[in-house]
């Protein structure tokens, strides 16, 4: 194949090659053919009109057909002969023009994925992380399982962990604060979602007391009636209750549809290990990731490093808040910084990936599709419609697929070691 291959740079390639005309004319003639076999043109016969005609009337529209269709598999064919991997669309440097019988001569731009001369990634040093149920895992676990199936029965005092029915008002000195009173109020003692005072105020109370206490709210507290101030809350139990716990054996496990508690046991140990090792793995993800970045040295494709560093500097503005003054130049050096770290680690994912002989099956797809219904909380059905709709979605979850497979294989070549050895 007549082509040569010029080196702009590491990552862009000048490209000329040449169309035979023969390919030129056969693919007119395929054009025309179709054209009239299908076309209904009044004045002609359908399979008799002529050629100059359908020239006339669709040489435009051949001309569109011969380029989109040989030009691209002439384009891969030399990329493919030089062992070069597009990583964006290339841009045509020269005049292209579609004559029957005559050669197309192309000359374009590309950029192109870096070659290495070395991709070191067996035998990376990882801290071992611990994988094993230990005894206060399951403790923990079981625990929560108790207390999450707990029932509420009356009590004489308000205990920790205890639950309280009462009626308070707020007051900013003599001033009864309605935002913040209420009747009928029902919390847990010890919940996160309250001042600690009314905790702490309310453990030991029965059912009749009334009793009162301040509570000082930072100037930063999104209710304005509070902010910043002392608000004193005058308050009277109405109910008390305590929190049994059932026991963990086979008549809580049969409530919880398992056959017994020896199998529900069983289940949590397998669900505490599953989230360890998951964790682990993404630990060691990011270990390997820097380390696989660190240790080689390659330009990055100029217009995947634009993508990148423009969606971390918008992300970085978007967080700062629209009422925050920017230091947009500090912004986006640290948004080019972030985004070579990310361009580099996709391209040594996809280079070790094709070193390992990593393919995709339609069963890790599934898998993944599977782990991102439940981290997203969507419904598998409304996430598969998303997914069908949306091309680059699909494209980004099979990256991340691909991606979390490469780096099970350069975990399972790594070099473990126990912390602070």
């Amino acid at each position: 194949m007549n082509a040569q291959v010029e080196d702009i740079s590491s990552t862009r390639k000048r490209l000329t090659f040449q169309v035979p005309g023969d390919v030129v004319l056969n693919e007119l003639n395929s054009f025309y053919g179709e054209i009239n076999r299908t076309a209904r043109i009044p004045g002609f016969r359908t399979g008799k009109i002529p050629r100059s005609f359908l020239e006339k009337r669709f040489g435009t529209d051949a001309k569109t057909r011969v380029l989109e269709k040989v030009v691209p598999d002439y384009y891969l064919k030399v990329l493919k002969d030089a062992g070069l991997t597009p990583m964006a669309a290339p841009d045509i440097e020269s005049e292209v023009d579609v004559i029957a019988g005559q050669p197309i001569d192309v000359q374009l731009t590309v950029e192109v994925r870096p070659q290495l001369d070395r991709l070191e990634y067996e035998g990376v040093e990882l801290v071992e992380m611990p994988t094993e149920v230990t005894p206060e895992d399951m403790e923990k676990a079981i625990g929560s399982i108790r207390k999450d199936r707990a029932s509420l029965e009356p009590a004489e005092t308000a205990e920790a962990d205890g639950h309280v029915v009462i009626d308070y008002k707020a007051y900013d000195g003599e001033t009864l604060v309605d935002s913040v009173s209420a009747d009928d109020f029902e919390f847990d003692l010890g919940s996160s979602e309250l001042p600690p005072e009314f905790t702490s105020e309310t453990i030991g109370r029965k059912a009749g007391d009334e009793y009162e206490f301040s509570v000082s709210y930072p100037e930063d507290h999104p209710g304005s009636d509070v902010a910043g101030k002392s608000i004193t809350f005058k308050a009277v139990v109405k109910e008390v209750k305590k929190r049994v716990l059932p026991d963990f054996d086979d008549a809580l496990a049969k409530d919880m549809g398992y056959e017994d508690a020896e199998e529900l046991r069983n289940t949590v140990t397998e669900r505490i290990r599953g989230m360890k090792e998951k964790r682990a793995f993404e630990i060691y993800r990011r270990a390997i990731s820097e380390k696989l970045v660190a240790g080689h040295e390659f330009d990055v494709p100029e217009s995947l490093l634009k993508v990148e560093s423009d969606y971390y500097f918008e992300r970085m503005k978007s967080m700062a808040g629209g009422g925050a003054e920017l230091d947009e130049a500090a912004m986006r050096s640290s948004a080019d910084a972030d985004a070579v770290k990310t361009v580099k680690g996709r391209i040594l994912v996809e280079l070790i990936g094709e070193k390992e002989g990593v393919t995709l099956t339609d069963e890790d797809m599934k898998e993944g599709f599977n782990e991102m219904a439940m981290a997203s909380g969507m419904h598998p059905n409304a996430l598969l419609q998303y997914y069908q709709n949306n091309e680059d979605a699909l494209n980004g979850l099979r990256s991340s697929v691909f991606e979390t497979k490469v780096m099970r294989h350069v975990v399972s070549k790594a070099r473990f070691v126990k912390e602070n050895a």
